[in-house]
Parts: structure tokens; sequence; C-alpha cells
């Protein structure tokens, strides 16, 4: 066994710093210039370093420089999930304003929409004009389909997954897995989704979208939420 007290101060083998600069050398090469990247990807005043390593300052500020980049990702990360509840919750309301029953044509009414477009609706669009799609596919430069997606899924977690809808904006989860909770735990009666939806947030952070889809069908089937467990599958395999 070693004595740390005895070999703290020892100085490093001239070998081994032979060795750890062959290292280096072999990585970066011999001759290259000690350099310093600033977090914004700029070149920075070299560094205080050590000349028999002059590779390593290098690999330092790489590591430094990539570290920052990240961070600054990551935050836009967060606040490209905290304007998507901004947006969803701003959908919602925009779907309010625009009610059915006095917007849209009876159907008495010379040019009412046809039935099976009504029924081919989502549910959560039933008290929404037939005009906000439309609307909201000019906004956004959507398709008709993506529009109502966009529309519905905002308005189901506005008003029935209001958990999800704090999560994505606190940047505990993205858009694509409030979409799946929207998808799946979205119509689950009231007696049962509070408490499916609160179980599945628990253990969302670090979660793929694929696996809170797995977790959400399973938490529906085992809540066996009425209407809704039926249609509930798990992927094969």
């Amino acid at each position: 066994m070693f004595d740390s007290d005895s070999t703290r101060d020892a100085a490093l083998p001239e070998a081994a710093i032979e060795h750890m600069r062959a290292l280096v050398d072999g990585v970066f090469g011999s001759r290259a210039r000690v350099l310093r990247i600033g977090p914004d990807g700029r070149v920075a005043p070299p560094a205080e370093h050590d000349d028999r390593f002059p590779g390593l300052t290098v690999f330092r500020g790489l590591l430094e420089a990539g570290a920052g980049h990240l961070a600054a990702a990551r935050a836009a990360q967060a606040e490209q999930r905290r304007l998507a509840a901004v947006q969803a919750r701003s959908l919602a309301a925009f779907a309010r304003s625009r009610p059915a029953v006095v917007l849209d044509r009876s159907d008495e009414e010379v040019g009412a929409a046809a039935v099976a477009s009504r029924a081919a609706r989502a549910e959560a669009l039933t008290a929404v004009s037939e005009w906000a799609v439309d609307e909201v596919m000019v906004a956004f430069g959507l398709s008709s389909r993506a529009a109502a997606g966009l529309l519905a899924e905002s308005v189901t977690l506005t008003e029935r997954l209001p958990a999800t809808l704090a999560a994505l904006e606190a940047g505990v989860i993205g858009w694509d897995h409030a979409r799946a909770m929207a998808e799946i735990v979205g119509p689950v009666t009231e007696e049962a989704r509070a408490e499916v939806e609160a179980r599945l947030l628990g253990g969302a952070e670090g979660r793929t979208v694929t696996q809170l889809k797995v977790a959400a069908r399973r938490a529906v089937l085992r809540a066996d939420a009425p209407g809704v467990a039926d249609h509930v599958r798990l992927p094969l395999g």
C-alpha cells in the first residue's frame, strides 16, 4: 500500500511525463496552437498552461466551449417548452372565443356542416366553431389536419390536463410528451384522470416520449377508466 503522506509531494516520473506528452501530441499534434475558446465560440487569449502539455490546454478549451454551447441550447429548450405552454393556453382561449352555438349554422339551415363532418371532429372541438380550425390553419401555415390537431391538443391540455400543461411550462416535459398525455390520458373520465395524470408526471422527467406513452397506456388500463381502457392497447413486442 502507498503511504499518502510520503508520496504527496513526489514528482511525477519523467517517463510518465513523456508518455502523457506522446498521448496528447498523438491527438492534437505536437505543434498544436494553445487556444482557449469562450462560451460564445470565439478564441480568447491563451490561458496559463504547462508548456510540457500544450495539447491539454486546447482540449480543456474545447470541453469548456462545448459545455457552454450545450448549456445555452438547454436553456433555449426550456424556453421553447415554456412558450409552448403559453401557445397552448392562448389557442384554448381562442377556441373559447369561437363558440359553435353562436357562429355556426344550425342543422336545419342551408349550408350547415354535414353530420359526417361534425362527427369526424375531435371531441375537444365539438363546441368550437367549424371555422376556428381554418383560422388556425392560416395563422400558423398548417394543413387543416395539423391545425385541428394543434387546436384540439391545446384545448385538452388547458381544460383537462392542467398539471401536464404546468409541467410543460416548467420545462419538466416537452411538447411531444404533452401531446402524448393529451392523446392517451385526455379521454379518461374526470374521476380517474387527475390520479392517472399525477402518477405519470411523477416519473415523467427524463423519460422519452415512447417510454411515457407505454407508461400512460398501462396507467389507463390499471385505472380501468370507462370508455377508454377498452380502446387503449399496449404496443406489441
